[in-house]
């Protein structure tokens, strides 16, 4: 049953109408006629312009309004016509209500009813609309009639217009008569038959886009090749941009289209940048709003345009109070560089010339820049705490912040908390984040590490003397002056390492998953003697000694410049590439190199270099041969790894 609502407004006649009178004076009577009731066939209009509106026969309280109601019953095989009752009100100004009913009577059609055209020319449908129906003219559902058919195509090829025999079976579904027929049919328009119900993304993030199609043309059955190589009708957790399909339909005809995934920059009511003093992007946990409800949809991306945006349920102009929170990539941006800039600024030997850096460095939020600072970010880098204790490892500041910002005022003054939009549809806001502990503002972005700013130095190396009751020694080898310096050194079979003594005044080392890492600094410049010993290592695998992944291995110069740190092999006192092993040769070589297992099971070959970076993996057996052709001139370790037996390990010289 199908109820339709509607209403008449403003339908009077002058001449009934009394609003000049007063109240006392205005009579009180309203009589109308109902229209009478009307008999259609099946898809005929039957809007009140065909079948009439109640005639107002007397009235004399003011203007009449006049409204209805519409109560569909849908017909069957034993009355075959569909009945609707259409419930009028008839309402003056006076408040009098009168109401009446209209019966409207629509006959279904018989398959005799249906004209079937022999040759035709037609545009395929613009809209969504039944080809069927506009060659038929015929609602496109039928109370009574059930319509098949089947199309050939008579073309040679898919060229405009198309050449279609249709061949029709209409059959009555109350007796079971069936007519026959057939259409020969010239079809423009005919990429019009392509058209699809669509529904897709209108805000995409990241890999959260889709799109899901269902085919409407008569031409069916449809297949779908996309640009992505998918075969189907839907796409789904697809980025942002413009997807290519191609559509085949029944006659192998096909179409080419493109469906646009807007990303949230281009959707978003409000949003904007997150980036640092040097316009890194900032990429936060989440978004934290005061009114959730207001928000439709928020998303934090790294496409291009906005960094982050959200949509509004309503754009209503007003305060939108959100802020952002991002806990991860703690130590992104720390070294022990900034430690020895703080040193600096307590000793004044250089004071810090920018708010930011000020911020930054107040990493346990008292007010002032003293040691406790440097323990807490130092115990950052070393890896003995996660989190700072008091603040956070991100903030993010307005815009303006450097306009009102002062130095040892609280952060809350000038952290960003949201803002006041006076104009849609797109604001955007962007976000200043300040990174605590970063005070020389190195922080440039995810996944960009200070390595690309290390240049490679020979100046100072790192070398591992031959062990001694104490441990292995770890030696600095340095021509400049140094001011500070990190690295972790760590085993590659594995074996945790253990500190026998540490030599270097003020270094400060921590043992952490299996390697040492070790920070030092001096705010003055001092130059190490020609055989500093930094620490002793306890180790039963001296020469599997490594630099590891936890820091960056490096030191700074007297003017702060960033110098990489390599670590090499000395032997009774002389750099040495260390004992020659006997299960791969030969050594040096320039070319190939053979291992030589015997009847031993092979295993992964690895290739590390002088800094303790894997170069290669090889599969290896007795006998293989591995290139080292594109090995630079130097010293290489090598790694046997076999399941089941100790990693053999050696020194591998590259000439």
């Amino acid at each position: 049953m199908r109820t339709i609502y509607c209403l008449l407004i403003g339908l009077y006649s002058p001449v009934l109408s009394f609003a000049g009178l007063s109240g006392s004076e205005r009579p009180t009577t309203l009589t109308v006629d109902c229209p009478l009731p009307v008999t259609l066939k099946e898809g005929s209009a039957f809007d009140t312009t065909v079948t009439g509106v109640p005639k107002v026969t007397a009235n004399t309280g003011g203007k009449v309004t006049i409204s209805y109601l519409e109560v569909y019953q849908k017909g069957d095989c034993k009355n075959r016509a569909d009945l609707v009752t259409r419930i009028f009100t008839i309402t003056n100004a006076a408040g009098e209500q009168v109401r009446c009913n209209q019966f409207i009577t629509l006959q279904h059609l018989t398959v005799n009813d249906i004209r079937i055209p022999v040759d035709t020319t037609i545009d395929y449908p613009d809209s969504l609309s039944s080809l069927t129906v506009k060659l038929l003219h015929i609602p496109k559902s039928l109370g009574s009639v059930k319509i098949n058919f089947f199309d050939t195509r008579i073309s040679e090829n898919c060229n405009i217009p198309l050449r279609i025999r249709r061949q029709w079976s209409i059959e009555d579904v109350c007796t079971g008569q069936v007519r026959t027929g057939t259409t020969f049919m010239y079809v423009h328009k005919y990429f019009n038959n392509y058209k699809q119900i669509i529904s897709k993304s209108d805000a995409v993030c990241e890999e959260e886009g889709f799109i899901t199609l269902s085919a409407v043309g008569e031409f069916a059955p449809y297949s779908y090749r996309w640009h992505t190589g998918d075969s189907v009708a839907f796409l789904f957790d697809k980025p942002a941009g413009s997807y290519t399909l191609t559509i085949t339909d029944r006659f192998n005809c096909t179409a080419s289209v493109v469906y646009d995934l807007l990303s949230m920059s281009q959707r978003a009511d409000i949003g904007g940048l997150v980036r640092n003093d040097k316009g890194y992007r900032v990429t936060p946990d989440s978004v934290l709003f005061e009114n959730e409800g207001l928000i439709r949809k928020f998303c934090i991306s790294e496409n291009a345009g906005l960094h982050y945006g959200f949509t509004l349920k309503n754009r209503t102009p007003g305060l939108y109070k959100y802020r952002m929170v991002k806990n991860s990539q703690v130590r992104d941006g720390i070294s022990t560089r900034d430690i020895v800039l703080i040193q600096r600024h307590i000793l004044q030997l250089e004071r810090f010339a920018d708010t930011a850096q000020v911020i930054a460095a107040d990493v346990n939020f008292n007010g002032q820049l003293t040691a406790a600072d440097i323990t807490e970010i130092r115990r950052i880098i070393l890896g003995v705490r996660e989190q700072f204790t008091s603040a956070k490892p991100w903030y993010f500041l307005r815009q303006d912040w450097r306009n009102v910002a002062k130095p040892y005022r609280p952060i809350s003054e000038i952290e960003f908390q949201g803002i006041q939009v006076n104009n849609f549809p797109l604001t955007n806001v962007n976000v200043f984040a300040l990174k605590m502990g970063d005070v020389d503002l190195s922080y440039r972005g995810f996944g960009q590490h200070r390595t690309e700013e290390r240049a490679s130095s020979r100046m100072v190396t790192l070398e591992t003397g031959p062990p001694q009751s104490k441990g292995t020694p770890v030696y600095l080898q340095s021509s400049i002056e140094l001011t500070g310096l990190q690295f972790a050194l760590k085993n590659l079979n594995g074996t945790p390492l253990e500190v026998g003594e540490v030599v270097l005044p003020d270094a400060h080392v921590y043992a952490a998953e299996g390697q040492l890492n070790l920070s030092w600094t001096s705010p003055e410049p001092v130059r190490p003697g020609p055989d500093q010993i930094v620490f002793y290592v306890k180790t039963t695998h001296p020469e599997d000694l490594a630099l590891g992944d936890f820091l960056g291995a490096e030191c700074y110069d007297a003017t702060l410049t960033v110098h990489a740190l390599e670590l090499k092999v000395r032997k009774d006192g002389n750099s040495s590439d260390g004992e020659v092993p006997g299960w791969f040769g030969p050594n040096p070589t320039s070319d190939l190199l053979t291992i030589n297992l015997g009847t031993e099971p092979g295993g992964w070959l690895e290739v590390y270099g002088p800094g303790g970076r894997n170069l290669a993996r090889y599969r290896v057996e007795n006998g293989s041969a591995v290139p080292t052709q594109h090995l630079p001139c130097g010293v290489y370790l090598l790694r046997l790894v076999r399941e089941g037996l100790p990693d053999r390990c050696g020194k591998l010289v590259v000439n």
